[in-house]
């Protein structure tokens, strides 16, 4: 007798990537990550977003462990305070990713890259005001390369920018008067892999 085959678990990154892909939820963290707590009806204010339809992102974003509560953080019982479960961000591997993870992530990538436009276009828009609050800070900037690189070098570099990204994190975490930056890396080979007998 054969047992049905079960369906492959669902993994974190897999439920992250999901819940991550919604251009709302992509501002809600971003806007956890530059506050480090905030009360939903200061995330509603903040984001021009109608009180019923940030419960239930943040709902969803919870459930995803994307973020958490901090009652720590609440001025009463009525209160509730946002936090995310982590700074650390998010990577996947190309060469470890599933079909599904490979779906899941362009779901990302979109509303990740919409947000970074949107956000690329407020420096913009800033830098010709005469308002200095709204002054694109020092090292706003973007950055596009096309490389020639092998598959070790091409590893290599990611893994010096995620240790350096790691590196000013903590730093940081340690210096007062820090601002808030997005930071949106892809590192993609477009050439076709090599025949068979080359690999």
């Amino acid at each position: 007798m054969t047992t049905p085959e079960q369906p492959p678990k669902t993994t974190t990154a897999q439920t992250q990537m999901r819940t991550l892909a919604h251009p709302v939820r992509v501002r809600i963290v971003t806007t956890l990550a530059r506050l480090t707590y905030a009360r939903a009806t200061d995330l509603a204010r903040e984001l021009d977003l109608p009180p019923n339809a940030l419960s239930y992102h943040l709902r969803a974003l919870a459930k995803g462990g994307i973020i958490t509560e901090a009652p720590e953080q609440a001025r009463d019982k009525r209160d509730r305070v946002w936090q995310l479960t982590t700074r650390e961000g998010f990577t996947l591997d190309a060469q470890t990713a599933t079909a599904e993870d490979a779906a899941l992530s362009l779901g990302l990538i979109n509303a990740q890259l919409d947000h970074a436009k949107n956000t690329w276009q407020l420096a913009l828009n800033s830098a010709s005001t005469d308002q200095p609050l709204l002054v694109p800070a020092k090292g706003s900037a973007l950055l596009v390369s096309q490389l020639h690189l092998t598959p070790e070098q091409a590893e290599e570099l990611r893994q010096k920018i995620s240790h350096l990204i790691d590196s000013y994190e903590t730093q940081g975490k340690q210096t007062a008067n820090t601002q808030s930056y997005d930071f949106l890396f892809s590192l993609a080979s477009t050439s076709a892999p090599p025949p068979a007998e080359e690999q």
